[in-house]
């Protein structure tokens, strides 16, 4: 390889790092790496060896200090700090062997500094071999700027059996 080609070389490798790097700083990368570190924080194994301080962290940096719920049963209503959302997240992996959520769509609408996504997905959840179930549920997730970062200020969760939540 020449000189030349070589320098060709490495300016199409720095563009194409430059570019992926772009793309990922985006506000819609940056939402979808929240909701999957929201849905890592949920889903739970008995079995694996995880972390609850690992989960706490995550909650905290994707969740506003306080978070406003609306939904279905066992969804809180009303606004709900982030200290009583991770103990509840606790309580529930005390009483479950597994959590598991399967997503089988994913809409954004993203606007300046506000985004909102809806989800619908199957949950899975299983308290030792007497009780399982699955769940269809739509997740609609408000997203806002916090501090230059996308944080969850809402969140309405609904199980098909109820009636469709608000959103896209």
């Amino acid at each position: 390889m020449s000189s030349k080609e070589i320098l060709i070389l490495a300016i199409a490798i720095l563009v194409a790092f430059g570019g992926y790097f772009l793309w990922k700083s985006t506000p819609e990368q940056q939402i979808n790496k929240q909701i999957e570190s929201l849905v890592e924080a949920l889903e739970y194994r008995r079995v694996s060896l995880d972390n609850r301080e690992n989960r706490h962290e995550i909650l905290r940096e994707i969740l506003a200090e306080t978070v406003s719920f609306e939904g279905s049963p066992p969804v809180p209503d009303g606004e709900t700090g982030i200290d009583t959302i991770i103990k509840r997240l606790d309580s529930l992996h005390t009483m479950t062997t597994w959590v598991e959520i399967i997503e089988t769509d994913r809409k954004i609408l993203l606007k300046k500094a506000t985004a909102q996504v809806r989800l619908d997905c199957v949950v899975k959840a299983a308290a030792g071999q007497q009780f399982k179930t699955e769940e269809k549920w739509v997740i609609v997730l408000d997203f806002e700027v916090i501090d230059d970062e996308w944080k969850i200020a809402h969140i309405d969760a609904t199980s098909e059996g109820e009636s469709a939540a608000a959103g896209l």
